[in-house]
């Protein structure tokens, strides 16, 4: 699915297309800044449309498996052999590629002439892995494109936005989000509660599809969700009653979006003494402090 951003991806489109047509101009491209926002899938869009038939032969997508697994890990310079593939909760097991495997690939021939190495949050190189792909980055052979993302231009070198061209995304407006909710059947009759998801979303469309999938399939979290934002909403806090609700989002790795919409709804009420109540609470849980305590320190008047 691919939604808006529509200008970035037009620009990525007639970047890659001079290339072809010319080949003088660089072949290595940034999109850069939010994740969630489906950069991979407007890049995944373009190149299917070149390659196409040739899709799976001719583009190499190194995948960004952290959501996926919880563990972070870097691009290194070369894959070893028993980290080969990496394991997924579901039991599936997917490839992992070093920057050596990457150049390698590259090299090979390829049967539409052309090939292209997707590389999803490049930031996750280590800075020997960076030194090693510089010279695929500046002298990449004719036909081969490398396309990269990042949350956030800081996040690489100079050495490696030198090389390249950055393209900017960004993350929706609130119409284009209650567009894309409408549109998608998300949280369509219960507006309060779509405005919320919104919001925790950060306006960034695959983080809210994501959080509404978990709600679709967690009847419980749905209504505890629904819980905090009426009993917030309308300045009724049955203490204990929120404490449950609030525990139970966080079993579900949703306590710091719920807690950065809660920060700007109450900034928004010029409540400035709670929305830094809940500052402290997403900084108490980069703590040591038990989650019970903060959970209980938040719901203080």
């Amino acid at each position: 699915m691919i939604i808006w951003n529509e200008q970035a991806s037009q620009t990525l489109r007639k970047y890659i297309n001079n290339v072809i047509e010319t080949w003088k101009w660089t072949q290595f491209f940034l999109l850069a800044w939010p994740n969630w926002i489906w950069k991979i899938s407007h890049a995944k869009a373009i190149i299917e449309e070149i390659l196409w038939p040739y899709m799976y032969s001719d583009c190499l997508f190194v995948q960004d498996f952290e959501p996926f697994t919880g563990k972070f890990h870097t691009i290194p310079v070369e894959v070893k052999d028993d980290k080969r593939y990496i394991q997924f909760p579901d039991e599936t097991q997917h490839e992992n590629y070093g920057v050596r495997e990457m150049s390698e690939w590259l090299l090979n021939s390829s049967f539409s002439w052309k090939r292209f190495l997707l590389i999803e949050n490049i930031q996750r190189m280590s800075n020997s892995a960076i030194n090693a792909f510089l010279k695929s980055a500046e002298e990449p052979l004719a036909g081969r494109f490398i396309i990269a993302t990042v949350p956030h231009i800081s996040m690489v070198l100079d050495t490696i936005r030198s090389r390249c061209i950055t393209i900017p995304f960004n993350t929706l407006n609130n119409e284009e989000m209650q567009k894309f909710a409408n549109e998608n059947q998300i949280f369509v009759n219960d507006k309060q509660l779509q405005t919320v998801m919104i919001a925790m979303a950060m306006w960034k469309p695959w983080f809210f599809k994501n959080i509404a999938e978990k709600v679709q399939n967690n009847e419980d979290l749905g209504e505890n969700l629904k819980k905090l934002t009426t009993w917030l909403l309308s300045d009724s806090k049955p203490k204990w009653e929120l404490y449950q609700a609030l525990k139970a989002i966080s079993e579900q790795w949703l306590l710091n979006d719920f807690l950065e919409w809660w920060i700007a709804y109450c900034s928004e009420k010029w409540d400035y003494e709670q929305a830094e109540r809940r500052i402290q609470m997403k900084k108490y849980l980069q703590s040591n402090v038990n989650q019970d305590s903060i959970l209980l320190y938040g719901l203080m008047k």
